[in-house]
């Protein structure tokens, strides 16, 4: 009788741990706060795993605009810079021109210089999409603007390349 039950027991461990597992990206994914919530109650450390494809629950509140479930769980994960195959969650918030979220990030110390697996940071993003609010964040935010990325180009490179007014003055680019 007790094998069975601790065979139970064993099965309704590990089926909840994955039943969690799952609904704690799918959460993020959607913006469920409450769920977010109630599965880190249960276990604590389900906010620092990541999906098989590489997501953590901290990149998907970023990527999908979340401000609630990121605010909630910055301070709650292991670790603010961890990169995942995708990038970061700075990096997440800035692809997608989610100021406040770069906001909440950057207040709590995220370092703004990682590297995706192509060399690319957030600055290369900000950048890229011309996303003037975000840059002048991240040059608040003591950014390097000349990390070169796997085709040796830098953040500053692709301002110059734009030559766009509104960046050059947000980096103090000079025109020669």
């Amino acid at each position: 009788m007790h094998k069975k039950l601790i065979i139970f027991l064993l099965l309704f461990c590990s089926s909840t741990t994955l039943f969690a597992q799952q609904n704690i990206f799918d959460a993020c994914r959607n913006g469920n706060l409450d769920t977010v919530k109630k599965l880190h109650l249960i276990n604590p450390s389900i906010i620092n795993s990541e999906e098989d494809n590489g997501y953590s629950a901290l990149v998907l509140a970023c990527y999908y605009g979340h401000e609630d479930i990121v605010a909630f769980l910055v301070d709650k994960v292991k670790d603010l810079n961890n990169q995942t195959s995708y990038g970061s969650p700075l990096m997440a918030a800035t692809v997608k021109g989610y100021d406040n979220i770069v906001d909440i990030l950057l207040k709590n110390k995220v370092n703004p210089n990682i590297t995706d697996e192509q060399g690319v940071t957030a600055a290369h993003y900000a950048v890229l999409f011309k996303n003037y609010i975000i840059v002048e964040k991240l040059v608040n935010a003591n950014a390097d603007f000349t990390i070169k990325n796997n085709v040796d180009k830098s953040a500053m490179d692709y301002a110059l390349a734009h030559n766009d007014e509104k960046l050059n003055k947000l980096l103090n680019i000079q025109k020669s």
